[in-house]
């Protein structure tokens, strides 16, 4: 039976990605999509998300809930310059109304308590993937800590325990726009699995994968709104690839092992004026009584050549999706 998945979501390009990698996978079903503010504000990640779910035409839809629009302490902080204004490089209009017959309705919960009913009703555990700020899982384990120990896994795409940021030196993007989320998710006790750039970095999609894919409406769309991300890989890293952050993290979902992993203590920076939001995760070599104990599963090693087979086949090839999905999208 498909493991029922939780996702918890900015989009933001590679989370777009990433949805249409979690619904062509038939070992997960997405029963909950919730927005949050990050890459762009919360009312723009929402739509992004019906519109995204219009396109995939999923059966059965699964609920779509509003999320936070502000981190906990600090004001909002987007990536507008990366994503594009609606977040989806600027070609969002090209897919379908997220208001019309094709997109799912809007749930009226807030994403919190959509959330916490999914876990309670599950038929068993399910999997929480959060791919951006970590406000509304913040919010939840404040709200109802004893009802998220019922989740099989929460797997983060976020933080940098051995590498340099993403939008400082110091701080990977999703833990620098609400660091105190982050550091209140990791002191929740949950079994974590943290997915940062330490080996999101490695898995790389080639423009010349692209180049060699079908000429089919989901490459034409994933190809639209990718191009602004090789356009900056090219500008700032010198290459003709782009890091897949939030496909890994739903890869994770049902094949955790594509990555290598240590349990280790990880804080946040919440405070700092240079580190805001870095991860720093105690490495030393010194005896386990003399640390704080392990809180989540760092992922330190990937297999990118298995994990990237498996996103062509899925999304650019769609292999694993019946002719009726093929013909919907």
């Amino acid at each position: 039976m498909p493991k029922p998945v939780i996702i918890d979501t900015d989009p933001g390009i590679d989370d777009a990605l990433a949805l249409l990698l979690a619904f062509g996978s038939p070992e997960l079903a997405p029963v909950c999509i919730t927005s949050v503010s990050g890459n762009v504000d919360v009312d723009t990640a929402t739509d992004n998300i019906l519109r995204i779910l219009a396109h995939i035409g999923p059966d059965p839809a699964p609920t779509v809930a509003r999320g936070a629009e502000t981190p906990l302490e600090k004001a909002p902080e987007h990536a507008t310059f990366l994503h594009g204004i609606d977040g989806l490089g600027d070609a969002g209009g090209e897919l379908p109304d997220p208001r019309g017959d094709d997109a799912p309705g809007l749930s009226e919960e807030h994403a919190v308590d959509s959330i916490l009913r999914h876990i309670e009703q599950s038929p068993e555990p399910p999997v929480l993937v959060a791919l951006g700020p970590m406000t509304n899982i913040a919010l939840a384990a404040q709200k109802a800590p004893q009802t998220l120990r019922h989740l099989d896994r929460l797997i983060i795409m976020g933080g940098a325990v051995t590498v340099a940021g993403n939008i400082t030196p110091a701080a990977e993007f999703n833990f620098y726009v609400d660091p105190l989320a982050a550091q209140i998710v990791l002191d929740s006790g949950l079994p974590i699995t943290l997915t940062g750039l330490d080996v999101t970095r490695k898995a790389r999609l080639e423009l010349r994968d692209l180049d060699a894919c079908p000429d089919t409406p989901r490459t034409r769309l994933v190809q639209r709104i990718t191009s602004s991300l090789f356009t900056h890989s090219q500008e700032t890293e010198g290459t003709e690839s782009i890091p897949l952050h939030d496909p890994l993290a739903i890869a994770l979902s049902f094949r955790p092992d594509l990555c290598s992993t240590r349990e280790l203590p990880v804080q946040v920076e919440t405070r700092g004026e240079i580190c805001e939001g870095m991860s720093l995760a105690d490495r030393r070599p010194v005896l386990p009584r003399l640390k704080d104990p392990p809180n989540a599963h760092v992922c330190l090693d990937l297999a990118a050549d298995s994990f990237l087979t498996l996103f062509r086949e899925r999304v650019l090839w769609e292999q694993s999706l019946s002719s009726e999905a093929q013909t919907r999208t």
